[in-house]
């Protein structure tokens, strides 16, 4: 995976699932990360790991405590 594509994963929490739809948020000052390309990075690691595809969705707003 791309190392810009590690740093926005490390950079964001999951927030909420429904589904195959996944949000995740993202600290404001992170938001020069969000690229199509890296979205689609994690997608697919993150597809292959729970066995099926998942959609990410990067929302930008303050994350409360540490991200995992």
């Amino acid at each position: 995976m791309p190392r810009d594509a590690l740093a926005l994963a490390r950079n964001s929490a999951l927030e909420s699932r429904q589904g195959d739809a996944w949000e995740l948020a993202i600290a404001p000052g992170s938001e020069l990360l969000l690229r199509d390309s890296l979205v689609r990075a994690i997608e697919a690691s993150v597809s292959a790991c729970v066995g099926r595809a998942v959609t990410l969705r990067f929302v930008p707003r303050n994350i409360l405590g540490e991200t995992p």
